[in-house]
């Protein structure tokens, strides 16, 4: 009977030395390119933002455009509400999309928010593309949270 355990022992010791002999764990490839690079912007505490194709799909990124639109007998620039976000001081952000998957914060000053729409004094201008949908995530992505 003791034999009969110390052979099993023996057998399960030499299994478990072939089964991991050569074997390397998986792990990242060193050649395989990270879901985002993030670079500062010269002259500014801003960073720019370079997603890959398929981190921006899992992000699921959605853009709009600024607007103009008439508002109280003036002319204001218009984003979603979706769009803002607020950094820990309270200041109010929005990114823009100036090329293909890349992403910069961009300053903006409300003016008033109804409903789900957010009149700006202070912004980019008309027609520049901004993220609608993924912008916490960005926001995490610049500041290395995540």
């Amino acid at each position: 009977m003791r034999r009969w355990r110390w052979a099993v022992a023996v057998g399960a010791l030499g299994l478990i030395w072939l089964a991991t002999r050569g074997v390397d764990l998986p792990s990242i490839a060193a050649d395989e390119e990270p879901p985002a690079r993030v670079e500062r912007v010269e002259g500014s505490d801003l960073k720019r933002i370079i997603l890959t194709a398929k981190a921006a799909s899992r992000l699921g990124i959605q853009i709009a455009d600024v607007t103009e639109e008439k508002v109280a007998d003036k002319t204001a620039k218009m984003v979603p509400y979706a769009a803002l976000i607020y950094d820990p001081t309270g200041a109010t952000w929005v990114y823009t999309n100036p090329q293909e998957r890349v992403f910069l914060r961009h300053r903006v000053v409300v003016d008033n928010i109804a409903a789900d729409r957010v009149v700006l004094s202070e912004g980019p201008a008309a027609g520049v593309k901004i993220v609608t949908v993924g912008v916490a995530e960005l926001y995490g992505v610049e500041n290395g949270l995540g």
